[in-house]
């Protein structure tokens, strides 16, 4: 069974991710939700994609054990 959370890094300052991570842990979460809202983001000039932003955030996911839902 998947406990997940909706989580929007591209809000909050990076500094706090690993934090952030840390306590989705403690909380017992198994699955994060990413990327609904930050189109903006990954096609900032229409037809030129940049995906480095979440697939630096990816990698962070998966050294804590984290399952993603990219949206």
């Amino acid at each position: 069974m998947y406990f997940g959370v909706d989580y929007y890094p591209e809000h909050w300052d990076i500094d706090l991710i690993d934090s952030d991570l840390k306590r989705m842990k403690e909380m017992g979460v198994n699955i994060v939700r990413i990327g609904e809202f930050a189109w903006h983001l990954m096609e900032k000039e229409e037809g030129k994609y940049d995906f480095s932003f979440f697939d630096m955030v990816i990698e962070k996911l998966n050294q804590n054990e984290l399952k993603v839902m990219f949206g």
